[in-house]
């Protein structure tokens, strides 16, 4: 494929002098180097020069974001790296490497992976595009595109246009394009038209095409790579971003061919002489990535950790009119998928999430309202409202300050001088926003105090520390005006649609969600405005002014998050969206400006009150106002067991001596009851995969409280031979145990099968849990009085096993075998299997314990809970629960409500159930 350039050193017009060559290596390189503090995403580092790069600049010191298809692939790799660093040296600060899911070869899956990016991460100082593929020409990507130029090209091109932004921003930084010498053997004529250049290097996916076609669409794609590479240099030509685009050399271990069948084994033979190795191949990728002496060398074609662009096909390469054909083309290619998936949505869900603020923007005219001029108007800043404002002395209260425009709000009202207080539900979260105002500014008075606002006793406890503030701003949304309530309805009609029932099932793999769940938003905003209006009548003349909003339409926020794939549809309003800095400007503008004090009870849009926007039979319904306040009331003040906090479950709790172990402790429920009984006293063992992710939040509940007992032990519920590693390990290690808690759950794996291949929510959420038990059986009987604590779910009710159907075919729904692609309704479905196989096993288990101090507890923890894990830690700990041994419990208590008793006391399909999991577990065993 490549043959080593030539090794005369030769002085570029800048006078820099070559330092490596085609035989350098990473090592040489990197020498004396430190990237602490670097961060640098890489695609494709699962195998080849992409982990050999990854791996080099991570054990350099940088942060990096590995991005791939595969997550098992890539944390083998990046465990591979952790073990090399901890044996090169021990007391060295801890790897920092981490996986973002992104398929090249699937548009909506970029767009997600860049989302994560900019969201997880402050800035990226260096974009490498490593990945390439090398495939037989009739294959197509998800989106339908030929497979070599959807992945080579079109998917770095999408992935890049949208981190662009981040990039900017962390100037300077570097864009590394991983191209080849066989661009040059695209067979495209120099002197042929423009339609016919474009008409090659964009190929249609073709059914009969033998191998040296593959070639040439291999060939093509890394053309496409370096027209997009000098096209970004042209764009960012001194903007402080460098843009680089190589050949790293031919390497024999990498995976590019794999699918050529033995014309790949045929090839590698024969280049076998000339080849690198993986260090001398990522060695250019290195020195564009991170050298001092590339900094600035933006636009050139590198080989061998040189730029004189020798084999470099110079006509076809700088061709700006191909290079801006090619970019517009593309871009139209990525416009197209995009609308596609749009188009899913029903014209009525479409109507129905204007509420979203998708109406064109039009310009806004001077006008007078009560004798006052307008000064600002919709893409007004917070820094123009607020420009001349000194609010020191002031002190105001904001919820929801961890993103979008809470953050930016808080953040320049404290710029401005106010001590502003951050009311949110996750205190790290809120720390962190915290301390990135105060590194603008580290005079600003901010402060954090916990409120969940979708639990009444948080909300209490909150508002006790706050309770005699100036002005009350509402944020509510020009969504309001969506509610589908009728005008001419009666009361109680529209009390029924403001005030909904939780609905057991929302359609949530189908279309209806969307629409369903868009019409609670709007009809919450709604009440927003009643609210509002409701407290400007009853507190005026008392010096408290009440506003409420509509911020205007952003992309920036998270509100859309948990609306799948229907939240791309937010995309359609880029050309009217606002930037966060304008998005919070009406919310600034109506806190703290003066122009706005004493204009209470009026809806505020784009920094003024003309209203136009507001659905006045509803802000002028006085009665539904009335009676919307005092139908919460009750709510307000009722007692609810399920909102009770574990502080109140664990209070006056010593769990000094006590040993439990807990499955899942990396996030969400799992996280936060490992943390409190671990802070109540107790010596926590977390099971769990990651290693990384389960020392990083022991470090954090250890920094609330050194003396906290926490360790970590290595469990795979997707692997038996993980699983009976994990318990050995724990028996060896342990003489007690007084509580096992199985919380660990997956919903929606990408990955289809286990490693023994099981249905991977059957193998993990089931399989997995029982084989544990039953290896840890011995230990908790002989630690007796101990406990099973089975977190299932609400969710069992909706397996769709008939109760009526015959043994075997409720076992054979129950045990499904791996699918090879699982929709998000069949998703769901098997996920709620699963959790019924739990309550049959915690049903069975309770049967067979009875009599030796061993009490089981099966749960559901709640539904959208964020965090809270009260009826876990109730149920593990609490003397109350002592001895309830085979009960269904639901916020606290276990009333059995909503348990599906046709199946908690089908004894029959409980004993079956176990003897075949017991089956499975033995198959698998013998052939390992």
């Amino acid at each position: 494929m490549t043959f080593l350039c030539c090794l005369e050193e030769q002085m570029p017009k800048d006078g820099r002098k070559r330092q490596f060559n085609g035989s350098s290596t990473c090592e040489q390189v990197l020498k004396g180097i430190d990237l602490k503090g670097m961060t640098i995403a890489i695609t494709g580092t699962t195998n080849g020069i992409g982990t050999e790069t990854a791996r080099h600049l991570a054990l350099a010191g940088a942060h990096v974001i590995c991005l791939n298809r595969n997550k098992e692939l890539t944390e083998q790799e990046i465990e591979k790296v952790r073990e090399e660093k901890l044996a090169k040296n021990v007391q060295s600060p801890p790897l920092k490497m981490s996986f973002v899911k992104c398929d090249l070869a699937s548009i909506a899956s970029v767009r997600q992976a860049a989302e994560q990016i900019i969201r997880d991460y402050e800035k990226l100082d260096v974009l490498i595009l490593n990945a390439g593929i090398y495939l037989p020409a009739h294959m197509a990507t998800a989106d339908g595109l030929e497979s070599t130029f959807g992945v080579n090209h079109v998917g770095h091109f999408h992935l890049t246009t949208l981190l662009l932004p981040l990039l900017e921003k962390s100037t300077p930084s570097r864009i590394v394009i991983v191209s080849s010498e066989g661009h040059a053997s695209s067979g495209i004529n120099t002197s042929a038209t423009l339609e016919e250049k474009i008409t090659a290097l964009m190929p249609s996916v073709e059914k009969n095409a033998g191998m040296m076609r593959a070639l040439t669409l291999y060939c093509l794609s890394k053309l496409c790579n370096v027209l997009f590479a000098m096209k970004l240099h042209r764009n960012f030509s001194g903007k402080g971003v460098d843009v680089y685009v190589l050949h790293p050399g031919t390497m024999i271990s990498t995976n590019i061919g794999n699918n050529m069948g033995i014309w790949a084994s045929v090839l590698k033979v024969l280049a076998y002489p000339f080849n690198k190795t993986l260090s001398q191949g990522a060695s250019t990728t290195v020195y564009c990535a991170v050298h001092p002496e590339t900094k600035g060398v933006s636009g050139k074609y590198w080989e061998s950790c040189w730029d004189d662009e020798k084999r470099f096909a110079k006509e076809l390469g700088r061709d700006e009119q191909l290079q801006e054909e090619l970019w517009k083309r593309t871009e139209k290619i990525i416009g197209d998928i995009e609308k596609k998936s749009h188009s899913l949505l029903s014209q009525e869900s479409i109507r129905l999430l204007s509420c979203y603020s998708f109406a064109a923007g039009m310009k806004c005219m001077k006008q007078q309202n009560g004798g006052r001029k307008r000064k600002f108007f919709r893409k007004s800043t917070c820094a123009q409202v607020l420009k001349g404002l000194d609010l020191s002395g002031k002190v105001i209260a904001v919820t929801g300050t961890t993103n979008g425009i809470g953050i930016e709000t808080a953040r320049s009202l404290a710029l401005a001088g106010a001590h502003v207080i951050c009311l949110n539900r996750n205190e790290e979260l809120s720390v962190k926003a915290i301390s990135k105002v105060k590194n603008e500014k580290s005079s600003v008075e901010m402060s954090f105090i916990k409120c969940d606002l979708s639990s009444l006793a948080s909300v209490r406890a909150a508002a006790e520390e706050l309770l005699a503030k100036q002005e009350i701003v509402v944020v509510s949304s020009e969504g309001h005006a969506h509610t589908r309530i009728k005008k001419n309805a009666t009361l109680e009609a529209k009390l029924n649609v403001l005030i909904p029932e939780v609905k057991e099932s929302m359609g949530m793999f189908q279309l209806h969600c969307v629409t369903r769940g868009t019409l609670l938003y709007a009809r919450s905003k709604m009440c927003n405005v009643l609210f509002a209006m409701k407290l400007h009548r009853d507190l005026q003349g008392k010096g408290v002014d009440v506003y409420v909003l509509h911020p205007g339409s952003f992309i920036a926020t998270n509100i859309q998050k948990n609306m799948g794939i229907f939240r791309y549809i937010v995309y359609l309003g880029v050309p009217f969206a606002k930037d966060l800095d304008q998005g919070a400007s009406t919310t600034v503008y109506c806190a703290v400006h003066p122009d706005t004090e004493g204009i209470s009870g009026k809806y505020w849009q784009s920094c003024w009150d003309d209203e136009k926007n507001l659905d006045r039979a509803f802000s002028d319904d006085v009665e539904l106002q009335e009676e919307l306040w005092c139908a919460l009331n009750p709510h307000l003040t009722a007692e609810n067991d399920s909102s009770m906090e574990i502080p109140h479950v664990l209070k006056g709790l010593d769990l000094s001596g006590k040993t439990i172990a807990i499955t899942g402790t990396t996030n969400g429920i799992g996280t936060e009851t490992a943390r409190s009984l671990a802070l109540a006293g107790a010596h926590v063992i977390c099971l769990n995969r990651n290693k990384e992710l389960s020392e990083q939040q022991i470090e954090r509940i250890r920094n609330e409280k050194p003396t906290v007992e926490m360790s970590f032990i290595k469990c795979d519920l997707s692997s038996i031979s993980s699983i009976r590693w994990a318990a050995e390990e724990l028996m060896h290690k342990h003489e007690n145990l007084d509580v096992l808690i199985l919380n660990a759950g997956i919903y929606g794996s990408p990955q289809t099968a286990t490693t023994d291949g099981l249905e991977t929510t059957f193998g993990v959420n089931h399989v997995g849990h029982f084989h544990l038990t039953a290896l840890l059986l011995l230990l908790l009987e002989r630690s007796a009085p101990s406990r099973i604590v089975v977190v299932s779910s609400e969710g069992h009710n909706h397996s769709g096993v008939n109760p009526k159907s015959s043994l075997e075919q409720k076992l054979s729904e129950l045990m499904p075998p791996a699918e090879k692609e699982i929709g998000v309704k069949r998703g769901f479905i098997l996920y709620s299997l699963s959790k019924l196989c739990n309550l049959l096993f915690a049903m069975k288990l309770h049967r067979d314990l009875e009599g030796k101090d061993v009490d089981v507890y099966v749960l559901h923890p709640g539904s959208f809970i964020g965090t809270r894990a009260s009826t876990t830690v109730y149920c593990a700990v609490h003397p109350d629960t002592k001895g309830i041994s085979g009960k269904y419990w639901d916020s606290c208590w276990d009333d059995e409500k909503k348990l599906n008793k046709s199946f908690s006391t089908d004894v029959e399909l409980q004993e079956e159930l176990w003897a075949r999991t017991e089956k499975i577990i033995e198959d698998i065993e013998s052939k390992h």
